[in-house]
């Protein structure tokens, strides 16, 4: 950890960077050029917002302006009913989160305005408290750069144009460098990425349609 904070030189939140420097440390003892599989999942759907995200947009047309009720209806509903319901209902309780955890969850996103379910799908708190006073919903990225494309599209574009850019590759490029090791990108290739967005939607389930 002492090692890391100089290759970044400036906050940096991506906590995988230390597995990354690690793993970039073992590969180097081996070659000097490795090849990285960065790009897969902005490129082809492989993050479970984009899933996610397609569902919750579906979900709040067919509530319409019953959505907002019907977020304050589940948030009311005890912890305790949620959690019990998720060691009987298939798949409720999946994951590291709690039932209620996840049921909560969903509400907020149908309780917020649609153009803000995005920030709150990658944020870990609903104001980020840097952000506090200021108009949070106006920062980070927006999928609605996008209105062209469908909602799960909209995600992987944006992801594309800026966590890609600002995170991932950011991370990889630093921490590999500094070990004295190349690692390239091939499915970043712009014939590979241009060829991604031909897929038809049952190519990339959820993330095209």
């Amino acid at each position: 950890l002492p090692h890391l904070h100089p290759l970044h030189a400036e906050p940096f939140a991506d906590v995988s960077s230390l597995p990354t420097a690690l793993l970039c440390e073992a590969t180097r003892r081996s070659v000097t050029v490795a090849l990285s599989g960065d790009g897969g999942d902005e490129l082809f759907g492989g993050y479970p917002r984009y899933f996610w995200g397609e569902r919750i947009e579906r979900l709040r047309r067919h509530l319409g302006p019953l959505a907002g009720p019907a977020s304050a209806t589940v948030a009311a509903v005890p912890e305790g009913l949620w959690d019990a319901l998720g060691r009987v209902v298939p798949g409720l309780a999946s994951g590291s989160a709690g039932a209620a955890a996840r049921v909560r969850r969903l509400a907020g996103y149908l309780g917020c305005p649609p153009d803000d379910v995005y920030r709150r799908i990658i944020t870990a708190w609903p104001v980020p408290p840097l952000l506090s006073g200021t108009d949070a919903g106006e920062a980070g990225p927006r999928p609605q750069r996008f209105p062209g494309l469908p909602w799960a599209s909209q995600m992987m574009a944006v992801d594309q144009a800026s966590y890609l850019v600002d995170d991932i590759l950011t991370k990889v490029d630093r921490v590999s460098m500094a070990t004295g090791l190349e690692a390239r990108v091939p499915l970043l290739d712009h014939r590979v990425v241009e060829f991604s967005w031909t897929l038809p939607p049952a190519f990339v389930p959820g993330a095209r349609g």
